[in-house]
């Protein structure tokens, strides 16, 4: 999955939940607030729930004038093959 790097310019960074959090989840180290150009991990997992391609919206509220910032995500599940 690509990086995304969104610099922190205002004091306050929300991360918002994964849309259909049933096949993305998100955990972070952002805090409740992340100073200017400051840094935090956001980590996102895939656990589809059903086949074929699954889509989500990761939303960071920054407080910048385009805010929020989205990050799509995207995915493919497949059959578990049996042994």
């Amino acid at each position: 999955m690509p990086w995304k790097t969104i610099a922190a310019r205002q004091l306050s960074l929300e991360v918002k939940r994964c849309s259909k959090a049933r096949d993305f989840a998100q955990t972070n180290t952002c805090g409740s607030s992340v100073a200017a150009k400051g840094k935090c991990t956001i980590s996102v997992t895939f656990t589809p729930r059903a086949t074929g391609t699954r889509t989500s919206t990761l939303k960071l509220n920054d407080g910048a004038n385009n805010s929020p910032q989205t990050v799509s995500l995207t995915g493919t599940g497949k059959n578990s093959a049996r042994v």
